[in-house]
């Protein structure tokens, strides 16, 4: 990559770069990486310096790959993205549950020359929510079980209504 060009790349990065604990990079309308910031490196394992030059693809599961390639085409049209969840792979080879934003990203000219991706670990918030719907079928089950149990009119019928509930 030639000098002129990565100062290119780096102006652009500044201009879209959203802070210090936003988990960003920046791509080429190829999908090459040219930009990583220091909460990307954390989220994902991968130094700058190991990550860029490599293609966005790298970063997905197989199940996730025709739709990285779709908005990697449709980002370098000018489209924009997001947020939405999705999964990314770390440098450990482990699928992280991320919600991600994505945009264009345009020269002086105004031509598009990349995207720009935010990032952010939604793992706490998925294990949260899956924790929440477990407790919510949980306390629907018992529930209907107490509602079996105030109808009962034996205790053979509380029986069968306490197998039931298993």
């Amino acid at each position: 990559m030639s000098t002129r060009r990565m100062s290119q790349d780096r102006w652009r990065f500044r201009r879209s770069w959203p802070g210090p604990t936003t988990r960003s990079g920046v791509a080429r309308t190829d999908g090459i990486i040219t930009q990583w910031n220091p909460a990307a490196e954390r989220l994902l394992g991968f130094e700058s310096s190991e990550i860029a030059g490599r293609s966005l693809l790298d970063l997905v599961t197989q199940a996730e790959r025709s739709a990285a390639e779709n908005m990697i085409n449709r980002v370098s049209v000018g489209e924009s993205f997001g947020p939405f969840e999705t999964v990314r792979v770390g440098k450990d080879g482990r699928a992280l549950p991320v919600e991600i934003t994505v945009a264009p990203l345009r020269d002086e000219n105004g031509s598009i020359v990349g995207g720009a991706s935010f990032c952010r670990d939604i793992s706490e918030r998925k294990s949260v929510s899956e924790s929440l719907s477990r407790t919510i079928r949980e306390l629907e089950t018992l529930f209907h079980l107490s509602e079996r149990f105030q109808a009962a009119k034996s205790a053979e019928e509380v029986y069968e209504a306490a197998l039931a509930g298993c």
